[in-house]
C-alpha cells in the first residue's frame, strides 16, 4: 500500500486561504487544544481518542460560542459546539452548532475539500463520552504518496477534482501527468500549471511526479543514473488506476524542461501510454532521434523561446541549469524537434501565423500546426526559459511571454483527444 502523507506543507489551500495541513483522515472526538501531536488520529471512525493541533488548523471546544473566544481551551460538555480554526484567519471557518449533523454538514461548507468519507461513524461511543460526536473526513486536496519503485522510495503528489467521490465506483477521470524541471520538484510545476484549479474545472486528476535526486532520466546520457523513471510513471499509473478512479486510456503527460525532455522520453519509449504531450522549453535530446518504437500518431504541443539561456533554440549543447545546476547533453532544435515529431505523425509543419501582441511584456508570439493537426508549436521571440502566461507576481513569472497561457492551451489541445 503506498503511504500518504499529512503534511504537504508547501501547498496552500485554495478554498481555504492560510490553511497549510494536509491529511487523508482523521477522526473527531475528544477536543483537546493541549494536543500537540502531529497525527491523523486513529486507524477506525470509533478511535476518538484525540484530536491534535496541526499547524494552523485546530479543533476547539467551546460550552457557549456566544460568550467564548475562538481559542479559549474550553472543557468539553454536553453542550459544546464543535469549532473548526484557522489560527492564522480565525474568522474563516468557525462552527458554532450543538447538532451533529448540522456540525458535518458546517464543516464541509466552511473547508470545501473536507468531506465525509462513506465509513464516517457519526455519534460514537467514544465521541458521546466526551459530550461530542465522532466522524471521520477524508481531504480532497494534494496529497503526497509515497511507494517503492525497484527498491527505491519515490513520490506523487495527486490531486482530484472536487467531483471526485471515494465511495462512487462508477466514476472514471482522465488524468495529467505533470513533470517538473531539474531540481525543481512537483511543487514548482503544480504552481506554473495550475493544473489543480484547472481540474476543478475540467474534471480530471491532476498528479506531480518527483525525480528522484531532482532530475528524471530524460533519455540524455547525461542524465542516465540508472534509476527507472519509466517504470516509475507505469507504477503511478496503476495507483491512479486503483484508488482514484482514473481511466488508464485517458491519460496525458506535460512537461518543462528536463521534465519536457523526459514527455518525449515517454513518447518514445511507451507510445501507447499516453493520448497526448504538452512540451515546455524543452527539445528533443539527439540520443533519442530515430528511436520512436512507435507507428501511432503521438499528439503534441510545444512552447520555445528565442532567447532561452539553457535549452538551446537552435540545438547543441544544452547550458546548465539554475545557478549553473544541470545535466548538459546535446538536443535538436526547437523548430527540428518539432519537425521529428511532424514527420514520425507522416505528417508535416505548416507556415507560422504571428499572434496578437496583447501584453506590453517586449515579447511577440508565432504559431504553427502540423497539416493534421497533431503538431501543434509556439515560438515567443525574446521568450527565456519560463512557462508562458505564468503570473509575473509570482517572482519567476518576469521572463513568461504574457500573449499566451500554456496551461490552457496545454488542457485544450488535450480535450481533442479524450482529456
Amino acid at each position: 500500500m503506498p503511504k500518504r502523507s499529512a503534511l504537504l506543507s508547501d501547498i496552500q489551500t485554495p478554498a481555504v486561504p492560510n490553511m497549510e495541513w494536509r491529511a487523508t483522515e482523521f477522526d473527531l472526538g475528544d477536543r483537546n487544544t493541549d494536543a500537540d501531536a502531529d497525527s491523523t488520529g486513529g486507524s477506525s471512525p470509533a478511535d476518538v481518542t484525540d484530536i491534535t493541533n496541526h499547524r494552523d488548523f485546530r479543533f476547539i471546544a467551546a460550552a457557549d460560542r456566544s460568550d467564548a473566544e475562538p481559542a479559549d481551551d474550553i472543557a468539553a460538555s454536553a453542550d459544546d459546539a464543535f469549532v473548526f480554526q484557522s489560527t492564522a484567519a480565525p474568522e474563516i471557518a468557525t462552527i458554532d452548532t450543538k447538532h451533529t449533523l448540522d456540525a458535518l454538514d458546517a464543516l464541509a461548507a466552511a473547508a470545501p475539500n473536507l468531506v465525509p468519507s462513506s465509513d464516517a461513524a457519526f455519534g460514537s461511543a467514544g465521541a458521546a463520552a466526551q459530550g461530542g460526536f465522532g466522524g471521520r473526513f477524508v481531504w480532497r486536496g494534494p496529497q503526497e504518496i509515497t511507494i517503492t519503485h525497484d527498491g527505491v522510495e519515490r513520490s506523487f503528489v495527486v490531486d482530484v477534482p472536487k467531483s471526485y467521490n471515494p465511495s462512487d465506483a462508477s466514476q472514471s477521470f482522465s488524468a495529467v501527468l505533470a513533470f517538473h524541471g531539474g531540481v525543481g520538484g512537483a511543487i514548482n510545476i503544480m504552481g506554473a500549471s495550475k493544473f489543480s484549479d484547472a481540474g476543478n474545472v475540467r474534471d480530471f486528476v491532476a498528479v506531480y511526479p518527483n525525480a528522484y535526486a531532482d532530475q528524471w532520466n530524460d533519455g540524455r546520457e547525461t542524465t542516465d543514473s540508472g534509476i527507472d523513471d519509466i517504470g516509475f510513471v507505469e507504477a503511478i499509473i496503476q495507483q491512479l488506476a486503483d484508488n482514484w478512479s482514473v481511466d488508464t486510456g485517458r491519460l496525458f503527460a506535460a512537461g518543462i524542461s528536463n521534465g519536457g525532455m523526459f514527455v518525449q522520453r515517454l513518447a518514445t519509449e511507451t507510445p501507447d501510454l499516453f493520448q497526448g504531450y504538452g512540451v515546455v522549453s524543452a527539445n528533443l535530446p539527439t540520443t533519442l532521434e530515430n528511436n520512436a518504437l512507435s507507428d501511432v500518431d503521438e499528439p503534441m504541443v510545444f512552447f520555445n523561446s528565442t532567447e532561452d539561456r539553457y535549452m538551446p533554440f537552435e540545438g547543441g549543447r544544452v547550458i546548465g541549469g539554475f545557478n549553473g545546476v544541470g545535466a548538459g547533453g546535446d538536443v535538436l532544435g526547437s523548430l527540428a524537434t518539432a519537425d521529428y515529431w511532424a514527420d514520425q505523425n507522416d505528417t508535416e509543419m505548416g507556415v507560422f501565423e504571428q499572434m496578437p501582441d496583447i501584453a506590453d511584456d517586449g515579447m511577440t508570439t508565432a504559431y504553427r500546426m502540423s497539416d493534421d493537426g497533431t503538431i501543434h508549436q509556439y515560438v515567443t521571440y525574446g521568450g527565456d526559459h519560463q512557462w508562458p502566461g505564468l503570473d509575473p507576481s509570482s517572482g519567476y513569472g518576469n521572463a513568461a511571454t504574457q500573449d499566451i497561457n500554456a496551461s490552457d492551451i496545454i488542457l485544450d489541445f488535450f480535450e481533442e483527444y479524450g482529456l
